[in-house]
């Protein structure tokens, strides 16, 4: 059993990362973080498209299986040996299709990894009720010219935003059909409040225990820039690409 860890970067609680397991390091071999991702199938992560650039295949592993951030023991480090980039993914549109599959060499859902299963459908948003969702990831809990990543895995939970208040809090920018948005529910300036450097590609959860199921994967933050909310892509809107991509039954 992992041991708890407080929770540095929001508001609330305490972390068991047997909860979190599913959550995958995007890294380079000279590199500990590059972004996050969720493990989805036994040799199958998917992130964020901007995360994953580079063609040469050989250059990306993930990692997964401890909430440190270096550790090297007990942890299982996968190569990959094929990345797909969504085919209408648009560096210069990040948000659009901002979503990738990465192809592993080795399985990953194995102790002390795991897998997350899609959930069946999106949450329905109206005014009444505030949905709210789980990010977890190892991205920057600082501001500064040069931020550091986290040595520990941290969480953080947030609201769902209907898609018209998104786009009047984004109004320099297009908020595409299969991106969705999440606000933090308040503001403490002591906080890093919310996705930072290094969180692109971070598993963006629904939990109804014993249940947690995904949703979406983040595209763009803010880091601690309270007005503007993360952009996220909805992962269940790309499950038709998903399945013919890796062939699962999802």
């Amino acid at each position: 059993m992992f041991s708890i860890v407080k929770c540095l970067r929001g508001p609330g609680g305490s972390l068991n990362f047997d909860y979190y397991a599913y959550t995958a390091i995007v890294k380079t071999r000279t590199t500990d973080l590059l972004c996050g991702g969720a493990i989805i199938a036994p040799r199958w992560v998917i992130t964020a498209a901007n995360c994953v650039p580079r063609n040469d295949r050989s250059y990306y592993q993930i990692k997964c299986g401890s909430q440190h951030l270096k550790d090297t023991d007990d942890v299982i480090v996968a190569n990959v040996i094929q990345v797909y980039r969504h085919p209408h993914y648009d560096p210069a549109n990040q948000n659009n299709n901002n979503i990738a599959l990465l192809h592993l060499d080795t399985v990953v859902d194995r102790e002390p990894c795991q897998s997350i299963k899609l959930a069946r459908s999106f949450p329905e948003i109206n005014q009444d009720k505030k949905i709210s969702v789980d990010f977890s990831g190892w991205g920057s809990i600082d501001k500064s010219s040069e931020p550091k990543p986290s040595d520990i895995i941290r969480r953080f939970a947030a609201n769902i935003l209907k898609q018209n208040d998104c786009q009047n809090r984004h109004q320099n920018k297009p908020i595409f059909v299969n991106n969705f948005c999440t606000s933090l529910p308040g503001y403490d300036p002591n906080f890093i409040y919310g996705a930072c450097a290094k969180d692109n590609g971070d598993p963006i959860v629904v939990k109804r225990f014993p249940n947690i199921t995904l949703i979406g994967i983040n595209s763009e933050n803010g880091c601690n820039t309270f007005e503007f909310p993360e952009i996220n892509t909805n992962v269940l809107a790309y499950r038709p690409w998903i399945r013919d991509t890796t062939k699962l039954i999802l």
